[in-house]
């Protein structure tokens, strides 16, 4: 009868073990879903709020964290035009491009051909089909130079 009492003992020990350890994860569970809640919220005032705002951890620590609107406003103060080159960006270009197309830094497509008429040194007129047309380059890669470029035709 010893080992039934015991048996006994020993199963309604451990049921109480059960009931405290439910206890406990069902404290915790809470815990988690306030502070879930919490930032719940805390993300939306982030989104709309300027200033800080708190977030917790899911040791209860509390965060804090600057808002969007916040984070906006810095990088407007560190470049306010983001969408514009800087001086700096445009002589770094410029002087690349001066390397990589000798002399000017015009971006050039070929040779110009040698038997039309020139207009200020670097434009030509070609007649017959070409009238109202923007080309630059040879019209005969046979003559060591690249095909005609058509940029514009009006």
């Amino acid at each position: 009868m010893t080992t039934t009492a015991q048996n006994l003992a020993d199963a309604v020990s451990a049921l109480n073990d059960v009931a405290t350890s439910h206890e406990k994860l069902q404290a915790e569970y809470l815990q988690t879903h306030a502070n879930l809640t919490a930032n719940h919220k805390a993300m939306q005032d982030w989104q709309t709020t300027n200033g800080d705002v708190n977030f917790k951890d899911q040791a209860g620590n509390t965060h804090a964290v600057p808002s969007l609107k916040k984070m906006a406003a810095a990088v407007q103060t560190v470049n306010p035009n983001p969408h514009v080159m800087t001086k700096a960006e445009f002589d770094a270009l410029r002087e690349l491009r001066k390397q990589q197309y000798a002399g000017s830094g015009f971006v050039e497509f070929g040779k110009h051909p040698t038997v039309f008429s020139y207009v200020n040194g670097a434009w030509f007129y070609i007649g017959g089909g070409w009238e109202n047309t923007f080309a630059i380059g040879s019209d005969k890669p046979s003559s060591g130079g690249q095909a005609v470029q058509i940029i514009h035709k009006f």
